[in-house]
């Protein structure tokens, strides 16, 4: 899967921070997911600890979804705040 290969290009040549870790889970919302097809939060921390190297804390990904949000994502949340 050719998007696997660019997450591993991305950790080889970047390091965490939280940051990186709120615009990769942007990218991630944004190539993995549409109105039809939603991503649970373990395939989200799952994603993000192969691109960042290491996992992140579930809570701060929440936090970094009500960023989003507030930026102007448009993000579904079918049972509070499960994604």
């Amino acid at each position: 899967m050719d998007n696997d290969k660019s997450i591993e290009k991305k950790s080889e040549t970047m390091r965490y921070s939280p940051r990186r870790k709120l615009l990769e889970l942007k990218d991630i919302l944004y190539e993995d997911t549409d109105e039809n097809n939603g991503i649970t939060m373990k395939e989200i921390l799952n994603k993000l600890q192969a691109v960042c190297g290491t996992k992140p804390d579930k809570k701060t990904v929440y936090t970094d979804l009500d960023v989003l949000e507030e930026y102007g994502l448009d993000i579904l949340r079918p049972h509070g705040r499960e994604t």
